[in-house]
């Protein structure tokens, strides 16, 4: 690499196309070279928790006493509520789920409710989350279609 000869050198005379060094590290930029990446910044990450749980009185609020419901599916879609599933979590014995690790961007999150319930609450419900936001509280309430 210290010939005058080096191939980085001559192609650069001639073509501007920048080039990646193999099987060597680069210390200073050279004719030809790609620019040396600064480090990278690292992308904060972000998530989506909440609960599904039992509304006993069908009125959309989580009131105290108000169980929540394990083993019902949450799915998260990235984008519309239109597009394909990129996760699924089963809730937790308080009926609690979490998404983590998600970048910055539009979600959809959905949540099926045991047989013979029906939804009190937005679902499936869409979001914005910003880099690095934890979103907590999105969450879904089941009431028996007679309450209703």
């Amino acid at each position: 690499s210290t010939s005058p000869d080096y191939p980085l050198d001559r192609f650069a005379s001639i073509d501007n196309t920048c080039r990646w060094a193999y099987d060597f590290v680069p210390t200073e930029q050279l004719p030809g070279m790609c620019a040396l990446d600064p480090t990278p910044t690292p992308v904060p990450l972000g998530s989506i928790a909440g609960t599904v749980w039992r509304d006993v009185d069908g009125d959309g609020a989580r009131d105290p006493g108000e169980p929540g419901l394990a083993g019902e599916t949450v799915r998260l879609r990235s984008g519309g509520c239109g597009d394909s599933v990129v996760g699924t979590d089963t809730t937790a014995s308080d009926g609690s789920y979490s998404f983590s690790d998600l970048m910055a961007g539009n979600y959809c999150v959905s949540a099926t409710g045991p047989i013979l319930l029906v939804n009190t609450t937005s679902n499936p419900r869409s979001l914005t989350l910003g880099a690095g936001e934890h979103k907590t509280g999105v969450d879904f309430g089941f009431t028996p279609e007679e309450i209703r």
